[in-house]
């Protein structure tokens, strides 16, 4: 397919030259959008015509998952490669349900019975993230102009139900140590138990991003979808003060991987050769360490509520611990922790009281 930019009433419009129909006859397709110059429609000519393809299909014949097929390839050099891959999942989704629709006959109540159903189905989560992206690629067929308005941006989401957080106290959080010093994990636990880590951190440290003389961890990167990118926020990346005994756990790690032609760029948390371990090798891991040590199941992550939840308990300051977690902000910490402040509160109150009985 060919196209060109033409002016109209002082705005621009791409026309795309189509292929000859059933009847032998060539039609046009013309493209709207913000463009302010003949130069810059010009520049969206090669992605126009990526997303309506070599194999177009008439809009009033295309069904959604034509469409998605030829949205989905446009996306793949549009956003990082683990974003492309959730983006295909949801389109995987929403093909299975709705794919043999025709895309002008799509309307709101489809889209609402289809997240309802991923709901209830699938989760809640699924069913927020498929909403996401149908929003966005139907937002594209708009632009478009191969349907007129948004099916999915009136669409109501499914609610999320707060999760109610569980931590270790001081004892189990030691009984669990003591039992994971002698597992492939041992690491991994102590970091996310004594330093608040988030699994993601955990799996993306280097030992180039430890400093032994001072004993301090550079929060720099996470690891996503196999994938190790920066911290998402300047919050994320941070320094993190570790206790001796980690530091001297990771030194013994470190002196094992000598051999190899740059330990520093060493995982911390490595298969013996230096390269990381993927996210749901930990998660299954910590699972069944939890049953064999027989304490209450708990998530991987739920290790930065314990650590957060034990120097709330000795009476470190919100905003020492939220720097610690790379929080956003102190109140987005005592959002978390309310349960454990109101406890402080009464502990607090009950000191002052003290003072009465002098």
């Amino acid at each position: 397919m060919k196209a060109s930019v033409t002016e109209r009433d002082g705005k621009y419009y791409i026309i795309v030259y189509l292929p000859k129909d059933g009847d032998g006859k060539y039609k046009q397709k013309w493209v709207s959008g913000d463009w302010t110059s003949k130069r810059a429609a010009e520049r969206d000519i090669p992605k126009i015509l990526v997303e309506m393809g070599d194999d177009y299909v008439a809009p009033e014949r295309m069904t959604l998952q034509q469409f998605f097929d030829r949205w989905i390839v446009q996306q793949k050099t549009a956003v990082r490669k683990s974003t492309w891959s959730t983006y295909a999942l949801a389109v995987g989704h929403i093909n299975e349900r709705l794919g043999k629709t025709q895309l002008t006959k799509l309307k709101p109540i489809n889209v609402q019975e289809y997240i309802n159903y991923q709901a209830v189905n699938k989760t809640v989560a699924t069913a927020r993230y498929d909403l996401i992206v149908f929003k966005k690629a139907m937002t594209s067929a708009v632009r478009l102009q191969l349907i007129r308005t948004n099916p999915c941006a009136d669409i109501e989401k499914p609610k999320v139900e707060k999760y109610q957080i569980q931590f270790y106290n001081s004892d189990q959080l030691m009984q669990l140590l003591t039992a994971a010093a002698s597992s492939p994990i041992y690491v991994a636990v102590l970091l996310a138990a004594t330093c608040g880590m988030r699994r993601g951190e955990i799996m993306a440290l280097r030992f180039q991003d430890v400093d032994f003389t001072n004993g301090v961890i550079s929060v720099r990167n996470t690891l996503y979808s196999g994938e190790i990118r920066p911290a998402k926020t300047d919050n994320s990346a941070r320094s993190v003060a570790a206790p001796p005994e980690v530091m001297v756990v990771l030194s013994d790690i470190y002196s094992q991987l000598q051999e190899l032609p740059e330990p520093l760029n060493a995982h911390v948390f490595n298969k013996g050769d230096g390269t990381h371990y993927n996210e749901d090798y930990l998660s299954h891991k910590f699972s069944k360490l939890c049953k064999l040590v027989k304490l209450p199941v708990i998530r991987f992550h739920d290790l930065r509520h314990s650590h957060a939840s034990y120097l709330l308990n000795r009476g470190v300051s919100i905003k020492a611990i939220s720097e610690r977690l790379g929080h956003s902000s102190t109140s987005f910490t005592m959002d978390i922790y309310s349960h454990l402040t109101q406890q402080l509160q009464q502990q607090a109150a009950a000191v002052v009281s003290d003072l009465f009985k002098k």
